[in-house]
């Protein structure tokens, strides 16, 4: 009989919906208030590009609240994470030399560190290739995803995705 494995087999984190749903109310008010500065005439170009902003931050944030993925699924192959949150897509343990909690602004960032960076930096469209190269060059990895939007507490997420890389890493 073999050994039982330390950690379980399949670990899917949802997506933390109350962090998006705050997002959206907060990004509602100011769409608000960047409709009234541009009709105030007091600040209009300051005015219309809040409102452009929030208009798009709420669309993606509608987009992810309908979203019913995972944020992130740990398994024995490695870790696939939702590209509604992050650089999306699997990156198996072998590609990975460690894994980093950063803090960027108010929210904390699990920052995958790859041995390959140039492999994960031309994934996707243009869109997700500047975004990724932006991530390399602010986080010094492509890869990495928002913690902050996953219904998991933080630093259990970093413990448990260091246990996942060292039983399954040397495969």
């Amino acid at each position: 009989m073999g050994v039982a494995p330390s950690v379980a087999l399949n670990l899917e984190v949802s997506l933390a919906k109350g962090t998006v749903v705050f997002r959206i109310i907060v990004c509602v008010a100011f769409l608000a208030g960047g409709i009234s500065m541009w009709r105030s005439g007091v600040h209009p170009i300051v005015g219309v590009m809040t409102a452009m902003f929030s208009a798009c931050a709420l669309y993606f944030g509608f987009r992810l609240l309908m979203d019913t993925r995972p944020g992130l699924v740990l398994d024995g192959s490695g870790l696939t994470i939702n590209g509604r949150i992050g650089s999306g897509g699997t990156v198996p343990w072998s590609d990975i030399s460690g894994l980093a909690l950063t803090r960027y602004g108010h929210d904390y960032q699990l920052v995958v560190n790859v041995t390959q960076p140039e492999k994960y930096l031309v994934r996707g469209g243009i869109f997700l290739r500047i975004v990724n190269s932006l991530s390399a060059k602010i986080f010094g990895s492509p890869v990495r995803l928002n913690a902050g939007f996953l219904d998991y507490d933080r630093d259990a997420l970093l413990r448990v995705a260091n246990e996942y890389r060292a039983q399954y890493g040397a495969n």
